[in-house]
């Protein structure tokens, strides 16, 4: 686990969305517009390259050294995969192609087999941070970063609950710790805040299950994000990234 969270900690530089006139207001077309900007460092067969883009459906890459053309199909190996996730290449296809400079920039898509994908460097850096992935691994619900972020929840204008923490985020939702509880399948917004760090952030969610926490006392009640805009996607990618890396350096 620490590998990984150093791998996250290295290799992502931000969580965006596409301009929302590229996608839907659908809530699942959002998460497949969701997007993570990284530095992973891979190889193409004997060529260096790096994907600088990673998404539910595929990656975008550049080389100075790989002769990337359109239609291509290449294999992605990351030098470095976390423990559980094995070292094997992840199969795309070189869906376009573009020259910067000395760079070739290419977008591909995964063509690599579910099993594989499953057990690739690719699945464990998405499934981490939380990104809907019944598109292309296993069905799953959102897992998230440790978190202990202070909360609020409201209802309209009105504060149900002003004392609670958020103890771990991903892309599809929250996990909420609180003394009070919410009614299942109820839609509530969520107050986010890490001051002097971020700023606060406000999310419309569904509460969904809930468990009482033995050691505490307290009510943890799963959090589903319902549809949020670019910049929203972007701060609260902000948020698991901060997360990411105060675990990595504990």
């Amino acid at each position: 686990m620490d590998k990984l969270r150093d791998m996250l900690r290295n290799v992502i530089q931000s969580i965006e969305a596409m301009d929302a006139q590229e996608i839907s207001q659908s809530l699942a077309e959002k998460r497949r517009g969701l997007r993570v900007r990284s530095y992973a460092q891979v190889r193409l067969g004997d060529h260096k390259a790096v994907v600088t883009e990673l998404g539910v459906d595929g990656l975008r890459l550049k080389s100075m050294e790989a002769p990337l053309a359109e239609g291509q199909e290449l294999d992605v190996v990351y030098g470095a995969p976390p423990e559980g996730a094995e070292a094997g290449p992840v199969r795309v296809q070189v869906a376009w192609v573009q020259r910067s400079g000395r760079e070739l920039i290419a977008g591909a898509r995964y063509t690599d087999s579910r099993d594989n994908m499953r057990r690739s460097w690719v699945r464990f850096l998405l499934q981490e941070i939380g990104f809907d992935e019944s598109r292309t691994y296993q069905r799953r619900k959102f897992i998230r970063v440790d978190a202990a972020i202070p909360a609020r929840i409201f209802q309209g204008d009105q504060c149900l609950i002003s004392e609670a923490r958020l103890v771990n985020i991903g892309i599809g939702g929250a996990l909420l710790e609180s003394a009070d509880r919410l009614a299942k399948g109820s839609i509530y917004t969520v107050e986010m805040s890490l001051w002097r760090i971020l700023p606060t952030l406000r999310l419309p969610v569904a509460a969904m299950d809930e468990r009482n926490d033995e050691e505490s006392g307290l009510v943890l009640t799963s959090l589903q994000f319902g549809p949020i805009e670019p910049p929203q996607v972007k701060l609260l990618g902000n948020y698991i990234i901060n997360m990411i890396n105060q675990s990595s350096a504990v």
